[in-house]
């Protein structure tokens, strides 16, 4: 298991894998730890996907995850895995992820399951919005438009 930081946008990726994959990568505001870099093969190929998506010089993420190191409900992998197919610069809303589950009307379960995405990026919660705005995002909207602005995408506030 090994965990390395990466700088974007005056916050810090933290980014932990193991030799099977990423299994958690988050963010938080301050600057990352250079010192704290990746070592192995697995967290190398993480590393440089995650910075050329934050470059504007990868537009898809598909180093392995390691599912056996995430902790979540069945709806929760379930929903993670849909979202990961989400294609870049496309968006879909909290109702239609709902739908394509089995499950109308669980927008809000989703919304949750978004909010509890242990994968930051890898599973493209940011891609996920409400019908008729934004949504929310757990590191707020002006990191989500920031996320979606990359992408080629706009929203106003």
């Amino acid at each position: 298991m090994e965990s390395f930081e990466i700088n974007f946008l005056g916050h810090h990726l933290n980014v932990q894998c193991s030799s099977k994959g990423a299994f958690a990568i988050s963010m938080e505001k301050g600057k990352a730890d250079p010192k704290k870099g990746p070592s192995s093969a697995k967290g190398k190929e993480v590393f440089t996907q995650i910075d050329k998506y934050l470059h504007g010089a990868l537009d898809k993420l598909d180093f392995d995850i390691d599912w056996s190191a995430v902790q979540a409900t069945p709806f929760q992998k379930k929903l993670w895995k849909k979202m990961e197919k989400i294609g870049f610069g496309k968006t879909k809303t909290y109702g239609q992820l709902a739908e394509s589950l089995g499950k109308p009307g669980a927008a809000r379960a989703v919304g949750s399951g978004c909010n509890r995405n242990p994968l930051l990026l890898r599973i493209p919660c940011h891609r996920v919005v409400a019908q008729n705005d934004l949504g929310g995002f757990a590191l707020g909207t002006d990191m989500k438009m920031r996320l979606l602005e990359l992408e080629g995408l706009s929203f106003e506030k």
